[in-house]
């Protein structure tokens, strides 16, 4: 069967609707799930082991699968038990260094996330991390999104997430900035095909802003590929504008992670805990 180019898809979008019923109460009872499971240990290190297991051979899987685990985890660290804390901190300082370096680093020569000395620390702490929940499936299957505040809201396929497509605009960005224009355009390329082969199953609420992104790419790959250096991709206007302000967010990992802890640091309940009182 050929593919139907992005146009084609467009064009075509206004389809019925039967069977997402079905699929949006499977996909909330995996939010909620998720939600439970976003600040458990053993969940937290599965997460980083089947990253680290995907990185050769699927590295967006792989970074959305941290992204995601990282924005979950963060947004509620308050959260976390006392003696589960510096454990958990680890493991998302570990996350975020991972996503770092597999996003601006040496795509030959991967960082790889030190498994046993996290499973090491976390024996002296007495925290289990080997009992980690391993049922929820990623990469080309179900996983919840990282960007949507909305109820019951997950995304079939990680390419398309706007969040992740916004992320790729920007890292494009960034490598064109430093004259990496060869780079830059791969990035865009591989991110535009990986999409399209997934827009058609993309549920409705997210097809405008998906849409709109890919068109950047598109907009940004016919300039660069023309030796139009001077194009920028227009990351302000995208970030303020209305369509896309509940699906993506320019904070970056480093900006989260800082904010959350000085919040935390600042935080009565928490700093009574830690004082034993």
């Amino acid at each position: 069967m050929e593919q139907q180019s992005f146009e084609d898809i467009i064009e075509s979008r206004g389809r019925s609707s039967t069977g997402y019923d079905t699929l949006s109460s499977i996909q909330s009872d995996r939010l909620t799930h998720w939600n439970d499971a976003a600040i458990n240990p053993g969940f937290l290190f599965s997460r980083l082991r089947q990253a680290q297991t995907l990185k050769n051979t699927q590295l967006d899987s792989a970074c959305m699968i941290l992204k995601q685990t990282f924005d979950s985890a963060i947004s509620r660290l308050d959260e976390v038990n006392e003696n589960n804390y510096n454990v958990v901190t680890m493991m998302l300082q570990h996350a975020r260094d991972a996503l770092t370096e597999w996003t601006h680093g040496d795509t030959n020569n991967l960082y790889d996330i030190p498994l046993q000395e996290i499973e090491m620390k976390a024996k002296d702490a007495n925290v289990d991390i080997m009992s980690g929940d391993e049922g929820l499936i990623v990469g080309k299957f179900s996983i919840v999104s990282s960007t949507s505040t909305e109820d019951s809201t997950s995304i079939s396929h990680i390419f398309v997430d706007p969040q992740f497509l916004f992320d790729k605009l920007s890292h494009a960005q960034r490598l064109k900035q430093s004259y990496k224009i060869d780079k830059a355009t791969n990035i865009l390329q591989k991110a535009f095909d990986n999409a399209i082969q997934d827009l058609d199953s993309l549920e409705e609420k997210y097809f405008k802003a998906t849409t709109a992104l890919m068109q950047h790419m598109r907009d940004a790959l016919t300039e660069w590929k023309a030796s139009n250096t001077t194009y920028d991709i227009p990351l302000d206007s995208i970030a303020e504008d209305k369509m896309f302000r509940k699906f993506i967010s320019r904070n970056t990992i480093d900006d989260r992670f800082s904010t959350t802890q000085k919040s935390i640091s600042v935080s009565p309940t928490r700093h009574s805990k830690r004082n034993g009182r």
